[in-house]
């Protein structure tokens, strides 16, 4: 008489579910232990403290030039003769510098939002481009590609006299 297959072995599927309940109950006996030691600590509400400059980039040209491309962008375009009542760089890093005297930082657009005409725009960028590299600002982002916001770099800015001498005859 030949002994027929009947499938699997009804003994190893049970060796299988008794093995997978060694294992749950070894994980629990870990985590019950971890727990005992774990039951006497207590953590704060707040989450850890981070500083601002934690969550900033430094902004760099390529990303100020995009950002003035969009202020340019809005400014309508002016037609007929173009008037000399120009600003210079210089008499815009004075106000400018006037500007962040009374503030600590100010918004990338803010900063352009007294000019009016393409030329006023292109000086105060100008401008702000200057103090960057004089070191007098720092534009700075919470994430790339985000909002520019410009920070004063040091607790009080030059004194007006001083950007005529260190500009070395921007106009």
């Amino acid at each position: 008489e030949a002994i027929v297959d009947e499938g699997p072995d009804p003994r190893e599927e049970l060796v299988n579910k008794l093995m997978e309940y060694q294992r749950f109950k070894e994980a629990a006996s870990v985590l019950s232990a971890r727990n005992e030691r774990a039951k006497d600590i207590y953590y704060r509400k707040t989450g850890p403290h981070f500083e601002q400059d934690d969550f900033l980039l430094k902004a760099s040209t390529f990303d100020l030039l995009a950002a003035f491309k969009r202020v340019l962008d809005r400014a309508p375009r002016e037609v007929g003769q173009i008037l000399r009542e120009e600003i210079t760089v210089e008499m815009r890093i004075r106000q400018i510098l006037e500007l962040f005297a009374e503030r600590e930082s100010m918004e990338f657009e803010q900063l352009f939002a007294a000019d009016h005409r393409r030329i006023d725009l292109i000086v105060t960028f100008l401008a702000l481009l200057e103090l960057i590299r004089m070191k007098e600002l720092v534009a700075m982002q919470s994430d790339a590609y985000g909002r520019i916001q410009l920070v004063r770099s040091k607790p009080e800015p030059v004194a007006v006299d001083d950007v005529k001498s260190s500009e070395g005859g921007i106009s």
